[in-house]
């Protein structure tokens, strides 16, 4: 089972947090304006951010066939759900692997230039945050679901993983980009299609190795964004821990698969009372639950990467 998009209600719960937060009622009052011109998302699901730094209200997919020039100013997304950093990843799905939306942003500049010009183009590039989700679907789905672990250890594909990723950053780096904001990994063990096929039938406790792979993962990462903090001049760099925040939520699920049918026969895409639950199905957490990891990392955002 792929792990959930966690950057599509992350950044939806931040807008609405925005929005109440920072705005007056006056469109054009100062407290509604951001310190960052603009949001660009990229990885493994869909990003929207951007409400919440105070930019929009939505971040439109780069994909989108009716993306206005005007939108592009204050950001786009790229992300794809399934993306990864290893491109096997992607190909499995058919889908954009990281690298392929590092493309996109290459064209997406172009396209800037030609809508502000130049200069202006530059100080948006390099004062936007660059929000950056990856690794749940390379670990999920590249590692363990095609049994890649018969053949490769979890240590070196970790640290495969962080190499992919500093080679990202870098890349967008010499493209102008200097604000990063680098997500960690999901408690993968803990989603609830793992702890119904891989654990106990009742019990379905976590799964410890499952869980353990993801930290090893995240520590490594961490790790490496600290060191680009002194590597890479002038860049901003912030590591944002979602693993705990969410590992630390108890989690009280509705049925053993608690996905589609097997949540509620009535109403086959969701369960009753998802607010009340940590997942809404078998792998997605609920809006109530990233609503309370964002109050634990959005002042995170905001103040490290602020000049």
């Amino acid at each position: 089972m792929p792990p959930p998009n966690i950057l599509l209600a992350l950044c939806i719960i931040l807008v609405s947090y925005s929005t109440t937060e920072g705005s007056t009622g006056d469109a054009e009052s100062p407290k509604r304006q951001s310190k960052f011109p603009a949001l660009i998302a990229f990885g493994d699901s869909i990003l929207d951010t951007a409400g919440a730094l105070g930019i929009k209200d939505t971040i439109p997919a780069y994909s989108d066939p009716l993306l206005q020039d005007s939108e592009l100013a204050t950001g786009v997304c790229f992300a794809a759900a399934g993306s990864g950093l290893d491109r096997l990843t992607s190909r499995l799905q058919n889908i954009y692997s990281i690298w392929d939306q590092l493309n996109q942003f290459e064209t997406y500049i172009a396209k800037l230039e030609r809508a502000v010009g130049a200069e202006q183009a530059k100080t948006i590039i390099s004062g936007s945050i660059y929000l950056v989700s990856a690794g749940n679907n390379d670990l999920s789905i590249a590692y363990l679901i095609i049994l890649r672990w018969f053949l490769i250890g979890p240590t070196f594909y970790s640290s495969l993983l962080v190499r992919y990723t500093t080679n990202f950053i870098k890349e967008m780096y010499a493209l102008g980009a200097r604000k990063f904001a680098i997500m960690s990994t999901l408690p993968l063990g803990c989603l609830p299609s793992d702890r119904t096929i891989e654990g106990l039938l009742f019990l379905r406790p976590c799964i410890i190795t499952t869980n353990l792979l993801a930290s090893v993962f995240n520590s490594k990462l961490e790790s490496e964004v600290n060191k680009l903090k002194t590597e890479l001049a002038g860049v901003k760099i912030v590591f944002v821990d979602v693993y705990n925040p969410l590992a630390s939520v108890g989690c009280c699920g509705t049925g053993l698969i608690e996905m589609g049918p097997y949540c509620n026969i009535f109403n086959p895409f969701t369960c009753w009372n998802a607010s009340t639950h940590v997942f809404w199905d078998s792998a997605h957490p609920s809006e109530k639950a990233y609503s309370i990891v964002v109050s634990q990392v959005k002042d995170q955002i905001a103040q490290q990467l602020s000049d």
